[in-house]
């Protein structure tokens, strides 16, 4: 083959190679830059970390020989010395110091001011116009903290002219009375001649005192000014600095207007020590580094270039081998779909017909011979995809319990006349929204429980679902056990290689390619899980799967859901919810609800979660803010939330706070005109328009009401998002009045009803049973950790206690327990008034109270826990309404499963005398999500009378 060809048929090839090179050098540069960057910033931390040791060397000597001086003075004044005395002490200690001054600072001498005078110890003979009182020494012994040694900032000593620092120590006497100061000057020269000896190739450093002003610095006239004075630049060092922020590596320009690094930290005493180095001097060896790599780089690229060329031309014609091979699989594969397609669509039609027995037995065999050979050409293709390469993840947003409840279903019928027991058990906790590929989930466990299934003759299959939850994501844990006939020891090794089968011999009737679990351990490979096997020959096998998936939605599945999958009844529980309140679907829209009780989170996300409505919720209103910011005027739609729900008492920022930062700090026209609506217990005449003037959009009162509630997201999310706006009127119009009787369970437990809540209110607030009593779950769970927040605010704060007294009342009134309610309110407006005398007679009550509703709380919930509200006796029709399976049709052209599930509780309202097949044959599609086959079949549906349209 020739090189032309070659290079002709490789030139992407070539243009990869050069732009990999290219990153390659790119990457090896920065990474080399970071190496000498770190190698200077250790040598920078060294310099640092030497002159912060000799300056705590410097000034413990000078801590050290204050304290002295100042036990020595208390020991005179309590032994009764005049101050004539303490000051020839003082006199003779700072001719000593003069003539020793062989340490690290040098002492000009001590003075103090001693019973309200001053001792004169250091010759300065001040006049009458010298009053200690205004001396910086005396402000630092006013400031310091009882006796800690406290330094000034640098001034000119009167003496001597000379710049120089005084360090402080009050003394007491032994009863803690006060007795005066010591006071101790210091020569301040030798920080400036300090940070000037590490200097080298420009470098210099800068000590700052805990005040921000400069005590050593190369350059004189800098003493005794702040950082900031230096120039624009440095401004910014000293608002990160009063921040109590290191700084590492800052480019700025210095005083002269070159490009210099700053680094800074905090020394033991609360000083500074900066070291600033010229850029080129910091960036030197980065450059001939990049040379360097630069030369090298292109001589491995031209090298590699010539080797892949020689490999490319040997692999040109293995490669035009593969693709003969693929075209012929893919080729075969249409080929054989085509005729099957029709073989299996004509006999399930023929079997919805009577016809005779033995005719429908012949057509089952052609049926079901025609899925196993569908299966096989399927197993066939996704194999050969996978090993080329070509399979792919199309993850999406998808609910866990609606993944097992199809995966049970769907095996279920698998079953078939076998006496297998299936059984399925899932952990409550599991979240209930994951985002993954969720079509190959489901291909894995059918794969999983239909070899069971297949294997097993007689026992029981167990289907267990669990989670472990780690930083928003999840490993989904799913394990398959079964009675069947095992594995032998030595063929186990084949579990899962390509067109196996094992135990030929035994297993010679049981359809299959052998690819089943090849295919499985591939993709579960693809999502970066892993598949285990145990078997013992004779007794059985258990498979056990483990897939990472990232959580969309961390509220766990629960008991009640739990329950329902493992009785097989979820889809049926899933068809009564919201069946009594008619609830137009808004599910283009997207919410964010921010409050700090998470009750009050799950009683807002519960009452929009009919709607169909994406619900995000938070706790802060720092977080909302930070979530606004973060979307843009050119964000997507989908990203956009149509409107804020904002409480209004929160601790740190609260929701009229957040509120205001949203609209004026966000420099967006999004962030400026978002619908808020502020969400708060204070219902007081005069608050909605209160809230009004302060930038929010409407007003809704905790508890909320379902009436409001449904005005709000029609004013602000519906009518504000026309998409859709046609069908979701036509199907308000047919949508029938649901809101019947709505307590008919609970008037059965009257006599475990909790006492001060009204059940009858919270139903009719709720508009169902099932999901007042998620409400009230929520309270019994959330209002022990408000309790103990509260008990620690009534020791410590009463505006803390004002703003957790409000979440309480707001979360009470919600489950309405009017009188807690009530006694909440009136410790939230003691509290906020300041009345203390108030709040410390009400908290045991209230305490009392909440205690002993929850107690009563926990034992109504443990009776009710699985109990639902009867449905009422459904009305007869002649048929199912061909403008509500219209609607059905178009709902699942569009892939819209919220609008299909709102018909299909409108459909099974009623009785059909005839057609009523047609929804029980919905219900199996929707099961399985075959969306495409509604649409097709309502298709037909819609030109025939019912009785006349196979299924």
């Amino acid at each position: 083959m020739q090189w032309k060809q070659v290079v002709k048929a490789n030139y992407l090839q070539l243009i990869f190679v050069f732009a990999a090179f290219f990153l390659m050098v790119l990457t090896s540069y920065i990474s080399l830059s970071f190496i000498v960057r770190q190698h200077i910033d250790d040598n920078v931390d060294e310099v640092m970390l030497s002159a912060e040791a000799n300056i705590r060397i410097g000034l413990s000597e000078t801590d050290i020989t204050l304290i002295n001086l100042s036990n020595t003075v208390r020991d005179m004044i309590e032994k009764g010395d005049t101050n004539d005395s303490i000051r020839e002490y003082l006199i003779s200690t700072t001719d000593w110091m003069r003539r020793k001054n062989d340490g690290t600072l040098s002492f000009y001498g001590a003075y103090g001011f001693i019973r309200g005078k001053f001792i004169d110890g250091i010759g300065l003979n001040p006049n009458q116009n010298y009053i200690p009182q205004r001396r910086p020494w005396y402000d630092a012994s006013v400031r310091g903290a009882n006796d800690a040694i406290s330094y000034t900032s640098p001034y000119i000593d009167e003496r001597t002219g000379q710049q120089i620092i005084s360090a402080v120590k009050n003394i007491y006497g032994s009863s803690g009375k006060h007795y005066g100061c010591i006071v101790l000057d210091l020569d301040i020269s030798w920080f400036n001649n300090y940070v000037s000896s590490f200097r080298q190739s420009g470098i210099y450093g800068i000590i700052l005192n805990q005040h921000m002003l400069i005590i050593g610095h190369p350059k004189i006239a800098y003493l005794g000014l702040r950082l900031y004075d230096i120039s624009v630049d440095y401004r910014s060092l000293y608002d990160m600095l009063m921040k109590n922020q290191n700084i590492s590596t800052m480019r700025i320009k210095d005083d002269n207007g070159a490009q210099v690094i700053v680094s800074f930290r905090k020394m033991f005493n609360g000083w500074h020590i900066g070291v600033i180095t010229p850029l080129y001097s910091y960036y030197r060896d980065v450059y001939y580094t990049g040379a360097i790599l630069s030369g090298l780089g292109t001589i491995l690229m031209l090298a590699l270039c010539y080797i892949l060329l020689r490999i490319s031309s040997a692999m040109m014609q293995s490669d035009e081998e593969n693709r003969s091979k693929n075209s012929f699989i893919a080729m075969i594969s249409h080929e054989i779909r085509t005729p099957l397609n029709v073989i299996i669509g004509l006999s399930e039609i023929q079997l919805q017909k009577n016809i005779p027995e033995d005719m429908r037995s012949d057509i089952i065999k052609i049926y079901n011979s025609g899925s196993l050979l569908l299966n096989i050409i399927n197993d066939i293709l996704d194999i050969s995809k996978i090993e080329a390469g070509r399979l792919e993840l199309i993850p999406e947003d998808y609910s866990l319990p609606e993944l097992i409840n199809d995966v049970i279903h769907l095996n279920i019928v698998r079953i078939g006349s076998k006496d297998i027991l299936l059984k399925l058990i899932i952990n409550e906790e599991c979240p209930r929204g994951l985002y993954g590929d969720v079509l190959k989930i489901k291909q894995i466990l059918n794969n999983l429980l239909s070899n069971a299934i297949k294997y097993t003759e007689r026992g029981q299959i167990t289907f267990h679902v669990a989670s472990t939850l780690h930083d928003g994501n999840a490993v989904l844990s799913f394990i398959v056990s079964d009675t069947g006939i095992g594995i032998k020891d030595e063929e186990k090794d084949k579990l899962f290689k390509e067109y196996s089968r094992l135990n030929m011999r035994e297993n010679r009737t049981v359809e299959g390619t052998g690819l089943g679990l090849a295919i499985t351990k591939r993709l579960i490979g693809l999502m970066g899980g892993n598949i285990t096997a145990e078997s013992e020959y004779g007794v059985g096998s258990s498979f056990r799967v483990e897939i990472p998936q990232r959580v969309t939605d961390e509220s766990p599945v629960g008991s009640e859901t739990a329950n329902s999958l493992m009785n097989f009844s979820f889809m049926e529980a899933r068809r009564d919810i919201g069946r009594k309140l008619i609830r137009v679907p808004i599910p283009f829209g997207k919410i964010l609800v921010v409050d700090d009780i998470e009750n009050n989170l799950d009683v807002a996300k519960g009452l929009m979660l009919p709607y169909g409505l994406h619900v995000d919720c938070i706790s802060s209103g720092q977080e909302a803010v930070e979530k606004i910011r973060n979307i843009g005027d050119d964000s997507p739609v989908e990203e956009r939330y149509d409107a804020v729900f904002m409480d209004h008492m929160m601790p740190g920022m609260d929701g009229v706070e957040a509120t205001r930062m949203i609209r004026t700090a966000i420099n967006t026209e999004y962030a400026r005109t978002v619908p808020i609506i502020a969400l708060t217990a204070n219902a007081a005449a005069g608050n909605k328009t209160m809230f009004l003037a302060k930038g929010f959009s409407d007003f809704l009162s905790k508890p909320i009401n379902l009436m409001r509630l449904d005005e709000i997201l029609t004013a602000w999310v519906r009518n504000r998002r026309q998409e859709y706006a046609q069908f979701t009127s036509n199907l308000e119009n047919t949508l029938p009045d649901r809101n019947e009787n709505v307590f008919p369970a609970f008037k059965d437990l009257k006599n475990i009803l909790p006492e001060g809540v009204d059940i009858e209110a919270g139903v009719r607030r709720y508009g169902e049973e099932s999901m007042y009593l998620k409400i009230l779950r929520s309270y019994a769970t959330h209002t022990g950790e408000i309790l103990e927040r509260l008990r620690s605010a009534y020791e410590c704060s009463l505006s803390d206690y004002a703003i957790l007294a409000h979440g309480l009342k707001g979360s009470t009134y919600g489950i309405c327990a009017n009188t807690l309610g009530e006694l909440a309110e009136k410790q939230e407006h003691a509290a906020r008034s300041g009345d203390a005398a108030t709040v410390r007679a009400n908290h045991d009550t209230l305490f009392e109270m909440t205690e002993k509703l929850l107690t009563s709380l926990h034992s109504f919930l443990q009776v009710t826990d699985g109990t639902a509200a009867p449905l009422t006796n459904k009305e007869r029709k002649i048929a199912p309404d061909h403008e509500l399976l219209e609607k059905m049709r178009q709902a699942a052209k569009r892939g819209k499963t919220s609008w299909m599930e709102e018909i299909l509780r409108e459909l099974d309202l009623y009785e059909y005398e005839s057609g009523g097949e047609v929804i029980v044959w919905l219900h199996q599609q929707m099961d399985s999500l075959e969306y495409q086959a509604i649409a097709t079949r309502l298709e037909e549906i819609s030109h025939k009378p019912l009785s006349h349209v196979p299924l």
